[in-house]
Protein backbone atom coordinates (compact mmCIF):
# COMPACT_ATOMS: atom_id res chain seq x y z
CA UNK A 1 0.00 0.00 0.00
CA UNK A 2 1.67 3.48 -0.93
CA UNK A 3 1.53 6.57 1.27
CA UNK A 4 -1.06 8.37 -1.13
CA UNK A 5 -3.57 5.59 -0.25
CA UNK A 6 -2.74 5.90 3.26
CA UNK A 7 -2.93 9.02 3.37
CA UNK A 8 -6.52 9.11 1.54
CA UNK A 9 -7.91 6.62 3.85
CA UNK A 10 -7.06 8.37 6.67
CA UNK A 11 -8.94 11.49 5.02
CA UNK A 12 -12.17 10.01 4.44
CA UNK A 13 -12.26 8.23 7.72
CA UNK A 14 -11.43 11.95 8.96
CA UNK A 15 -14.16 13.53 7.20
CA UNK A 16 -16.45 10.97 7.74
CA UNK A 17 -15.78 11.33 12.01
CA UNK A 18 -14.76 14.87 12.32
CA UNK A 19 -17.36 17.26 9.79
CA UNK A 20 -20.89 15.71 11.58
CA UNK A 21 -19.01 17.04 15.09
CA UNK A 22 -18.63 20.26 13.19
CA UNK A 23 -21.71 20.68 12.07
CA UNK A 24 -23.59 20.03 15.41
CA UNK A 25 -21.25 23.15 16.82
CA UNK A 26 -22.99 25.38 14.23
CA UNK A 27 -19.05 27.03 13.88
CA UNK A 28 -19.12 28.06 10.09
CA UNK A 29 -16.13 29.34 10.27
CA UNK A 30 -14.58 26.00 11.99
CA UNK A 31 -16.05 24.17 9.32
CA UNK A 32 -15.29 26.31 6.29
CA UNK A 33 -11.57 26.14 7.25
CA UNK A 34 -11.51 22.37 7.91
CA UNK A 35 -13.30 21.88 4.48
CA UNK A 36 -10.31 23.74 2.83
CA UNK A 37 -7.99 22.26 4.58
CA UNK A 38 -9.04 18.54 3.57
CA UNK A 39 -9.98 19.51 -0.07
CA UNK A 40 -6.61 21.23 -0.31
CA UNK A 41 -4.83 17.58 1.05
CA UNK A 42 -6.74 15.50 -0.76
CA UNK A 43 -6.27 17.49 -4.12
CA UNK A 44 -2.62 17.35 -3.63
CA UNK A 45 -2.56 13.62 -3.08
CA UNK A 46 -4.77 12.72 -5.99
CA UNK A 47 -2.25 15.03 -8.38
CA UNK A 48 0.37 13.58 -7.07
CA UNK A 49 -0.98 10.17 -7.87
CA UNK A 50 -1.33 11.45 -11.10
CA UNK A 51 1.84 11.97 -11.98
CA UNK A 52 2.30 15.72 -10.92
CA UNK A 53 5.51 16.90 -10.16
CA UNK A 54 3.71 19.73 -8.34
CA UNK A 55 4.66 19.98 -4.42
CA UNK A 56 4.44 16.21 -2.60
CA UNK A 57 1.59 15.68 -0.02
CA UNK A 58 3.88 14.73 2.98
CA UNK A 59 5.91 17.83 2.31
CA UNK A 60 2.79 20.03 2.65
CA UNK A 61 1.63 18.35 5.59
CA UNK A 62 5.43 19.07 6.99
CA UNK A 63 5.22 22.74 6.09
CA UNK A 64 2.04 23.41 7.91
CA UNK A 65 2.98 21.94 10.67
CA UNK A 66 6.49 23.60 10.88
CA UNK A 67 4.75 26.67 10.13
CA UNK A 68 2.47 25.97 13.21
CA UNK A 69 5.41 25.44 15.35
CA UNK A 70 7.05 27.77 17.31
Amino acid sequence: MSWNWLLLLVLLITAFTQLPALLRLRSPQDTAVFCVFWLITASVTVADMAGSTAIRPMNWVYSIIKLLSF
